[in-house]
């Protein structure tokens, strides 16, 4: 494999892990002022920011043993919780919130990052659910057009991850130069 398409793949990855940073705080923040729970907002802000610093940035996933304890522990949290309080917007968005922090924990390939904009997506959803206020409004604002920034490098990502050995990026490298910092533009 060469050189230049392994730095492509590197550098797609690059920029959908910078461009995913802000759309998730973001869409934290969203459902936390939606639901009107700070306790909710803060702790679900220090878990992403945590498996942000530890993980994502680092590139290094956590062991898959750690990773199973955790979903056993949310799994066993949303169970009780469920059964205490009963199936709602808020109980699912906040099970949601636990699984994106774990799973931003365990981002090994462009599938695990599909399921985090998945998640990203299904939380946005419960705050729209939750709350109709100008505030939501404003948020989801900003939050759609990170969003939307998030998915379109992803698909960048998922594409050249995908192209590996059989490079689509070869035909448009002996066709001509693509300088990917011209996708800055279109996101």
């Amino acid at each position: 494999m060469s050189m230049e398409r392994v730095s492509v793949r590197a550098n797609t990855k690059a920029m959908y892990r910078r461009s995913l940073f802000w759309p998730t705080m973001c869409i934290i923040t969203l459902f936390g002022i939606a639901d009107a729970n700070p306790l909710f907002l803060i702790l679900a802000l220090s878990g992403a920011m945590l498996a942000w610093f530890v993980s994502v940035r680092s590139n290094q996933p956590l062991p898959r043993f750690l990773i199973n304890v955790c979903l056993i522990l949310v799994l066993s949290i949303a169970a009780l919780v469920m059964l205490q309080v009963g199936v709602g917007v808020s109980t699912f968005a906040i099970f949601a919130a636990m699984l994106l922090v774990v799973k931003l924990f365990d981002l090994h390939t462009p599938r695990d990052d599909g399921q985090v904009l998945l998640l990203l997506v299904s939380l946005v959803i419960a705050s729209v659910l939750t709350s109709n206020s100008l505030m939501t409004g404003f948020l989801l604002l900003i939050t759609a057009i990170l969003l939307l920034r998030a998915v379109t490098r992803f698909h960048m990502y998922a594409a050249a991850n995908q192209a590996g050995e059989n490079s689509l990026l070869v035909g448009i490298t002996q066709r001509g130069f693509v300088d990917l910092r011209s996708t800055q533009i279109a996101t």
